[in-house]
């Protein structure tokens, strides 16, 4: 017999996380799973889940009728996404409701009050808590029946809780997706305007301050003179910081800073002409743009968080100890100097946390909730 599983998502947008569960929904075997897909919003990859998958987005993202009965369920005291996720159970019948996120503190409790198993994946670390009223974060912990960390690191927190089933599941690429093409690489190399001298580094995130967009600043302003460029590939968050790092950058003439915006054709087109991965992170969980940046056989350059420490190792980068931008900076210098790695064993470090292997893993788990 199927295992029905209610996949409790914000967005559907080309994040870590959500590209996670995207990997999931098309890989998952069909006659052990049937999946619904209820979301926050409708980013880009809802509009392209299969047919075959039934999904449903928030009263506030639907058609009016949608948003006039939203502002009823307000009226009356009814918590409309709770609401929601019950009116699902009732037609879908889900043995499993998996929540990819901590963001939809709502989920649990509704789980709880219809009788359905809950588990809730913590792709967010210490920082992202933050963004969590205690009492909603407390009821994610108490009303979920397991929580699923993305990393070790992760779990580690989470057991410090006193949760009694905390679980492991890796975070994961589909490196089948990840196919540049030569053609087309060529044709970004001359449309940046980059020299065949240039030392590229690429950043791979969101443009916010905990991917280090401040530091990009004292970053391209030391290389200024030098053939050097630094390529950020991430959608900006349209807030103050995001309009100072832009402005300084134009009254600074930092020509040798690139930002792309979020962008989805050409993503892995331009992880395939930079010569090196630099991630600028305060804190990660388990970096997706590594694994991928690694699965092409790109050296990375980073910060001690997540797993770089485990992940990167001898021939494969620089681990930088600090926080501090001018120890980056001597790094990336001395990287670049002697830029000597092996892209064999990056590549093999990331098959690790391919779907090949870890979507066994990952169907094992959902079984066993």
């Amino acid at each position: 017999m199927k295992k029905k599983v209610l996949l409790i998502t914000p967005s559907l947008d080309r994040t870590g996380s959500e590209m996670l569960l995207w990997y999931l929904i098309n890989n998952l075997d069909p006659h052990r799973f049937e999946l619904y897909v209820f979301s926050l919003r409708k980013g880009e990859l809802y509009r392209q889940l299969p047919e075959k998958i039934g999904k449903s987005a928030a009263y506030r993202v639907g058609k009016w009728y949608h948003k006039a009965f939203r502002g009823l369920l307000k009226l009356f005291g009814a918590e409309p996404i709770a609401y929601q996720l019950k009116q699902i159970q009732k037609r879908f019948k889900a043995d499993l409701w998996y929540a990819n996120t901590i963001l939809i503190p709502q989920a649990p409790p509704a789980a709880k009050a219809v009788g359905v198993k809950m588990a809730t994946h913590f792709h967010e670390f210490m920082y992202a808590y933050g963004f969590i009223k205690s009492g909603a974060f407390k009821d994610i912990v108490e009303h979920s029946d397991a929580l699923v960390g993305c990393s070790p690191l992760v779990c580690e927190k989470l057991k410090a809780l006193g949760h009694p089933k905390v679980l492991l599941q890796n975070s994961f690429i589909d490196a089948q997706k990840i196919k540049p093409d030569a053609q087309r690489v060529a044709a970004l190399r001359q449309q940046q305007g980059l020299a065949e001298t240039d030392f590229v580094w690429l950043i791979s995130g969101s443009m916010a301050y905990m991917k280090g967009l401040d530091m990009v600043l004292a970053i391209a302003e030391h290389f200024k003179k030098q053939p050097v460029k630094i390529i950020w590939v991430g959608g900006d968050l349209h807030n103050g910081l995001d309009y100072y790092v832009k402005t300084v950058v134009a009254k600074q003439n930092c020509q040798n800073l690139i930002f792309t915006g979020a962008i989805a054709a050409d993503y892995y087109n331009y992880f395939a002409l930079a010569n090196a991965y630099l991630s600028l992170s305060r804190e990660e969980c388990l970096s997706l743009a590594m694994l991928e940046a690694a699965s092409l056989g790109k050296p990375i350059v980073c910060f001690d968080t997540g797993i770089a420490k485990t992940f990167v190792k001898e021939g494969m980068g620089l681990v930088v100890d600090s926080f501090n931008v001018a120890d980056m900076i001597k790094a990336m210098e001395a990287f670049r100097q002697t830029p000597s790695h092996s892209a064999q064993l990056l590549k093999e470090a990331a098959a690790v946390y391919t779907v090949e292997q870890q979507l066994p893993k990952f169907e094992q788990l959902l079984a066993n909730i």
